[in-house]
């Protein structure tokens, strides 16, 4: 047994990941470093949102109501000692998708 101290997050969501047959396949389906790199995306979009023409920024605000959601169906996966829920976790990764697409929209139309 290995005294090096308490796991990290990433050690812990591993060590879950090869406890659970439905976490790894959560783990194959998308990675919470999608979900930060979406974060990011959306931090610098919000930082230039005074900038979207109005039509950008209805759509800025319906992208951001499926951001709230997806940190909704996230928190159970990310607080949980369990990650059985694989039909959360498949309805995050839809969703992440999906916000992946609204954001390079966002950015195609945002003016340069």
């Amino acid at each position: 047994m290995s005294q090096s101290g308490p796991k990290t997050t990433t050690e812990n969501r591993a060590a879950d990941g090869a406890q659970c047959e439905p976490a790894a396949a959560l783990k194959a389906a998308f990675t919470f470093k999608d979900v930060d790199r979406l974060h990011e995306v959306r931090d610098e979009l919000r930082l230039q949102a005074h900038l979207f023409r109005a039509e950008v920024k209805d759509r800025w605000d319906d992208a951001e109501v499926q951001w709230h959601e997806l940190q909704k169906k996230l928190e159970p996966l990310r607080d949980a000692a369990s990650r059985s829920s694989l039909e959360v976790g498949l309805t995050a990764r839809l969703l992440a998708e999906t916000l992946r697409d609204a954001y390079r929209d966002l950015r195609k139309a945002m003016p340069r």
